[in-house]
């Protein structure tokens, strides 16, 4: 297998763990409260994430669904609470979405990932192998925001222990 793949399987634990530690024991009320203005809330963020990886295994070629088409999309405004689907449907289609990730990537041959791109993602090469790099890179800075804003409601940090 690729090294840069066999990094990013051992990286999807990671954010794995963070984006279930960010997400634990929050309330309705805290999974949709922003920490500012113009900021967006902790299920907005794990809704996107959810999509994002949806839209990633789309890439590689893999027939999966992406929740929520509009929804989660980088710049609109955070939906009103009652908006938002349940944290159990947005933590389910993450998982299934990671799963179906993961047997992609493990699958996936060299000439495959040093394909160009088909469509306007960051790469840090060009190729399909640096857009999944970039793609991790994404979900780790957006599970670091989650783990601000659960400090910001006064929650316990999620790389502790």
């Amino acid at each position: 297998m690729d090294q840069a793949i066999t990094h990013v399987l051992g990286l999807m634990d990671v954010v794995d763990n963070l984006y279930a530690k960010a997400l634990h024991g929050l309330d309705p009320t805290e999974l949709t409260e922003s920490p500012c203005d113009n900021s967006n809330p902790m299920l907005w963020m794990a809704g996107h994430l959810a999509q994002s990886r949806a839209r990633l295994a789309r890439l590689l070629g893999v027939e999966h669904a992406v929740p929520w088409p509009s929804l989660f999309t980088r710049g609109a405004p955070a939906p009103a609470a009652e908006e938002y689907p349940a944290l159990e449907e947005i933590r389910g289609a993450w998982e299934a979405a990671g799963k179906a990730l993961r047997s992609r990537l493990g699958g996936m041959s060299d000439g495959e990932l040093q394909g160009p791109l088909q469509v306007k993602i960051p790469s840090t090469d060009g190729t399909l192998r640096g857009a999944i790099v970039f793609a991790l890179f994404h979900e780790g800075y957006h599970v670091g925001q989650m783990g601000y804003v659960r400090r910001t409601l006064g929650r316990e940090g999620i790389a502790q222990g």
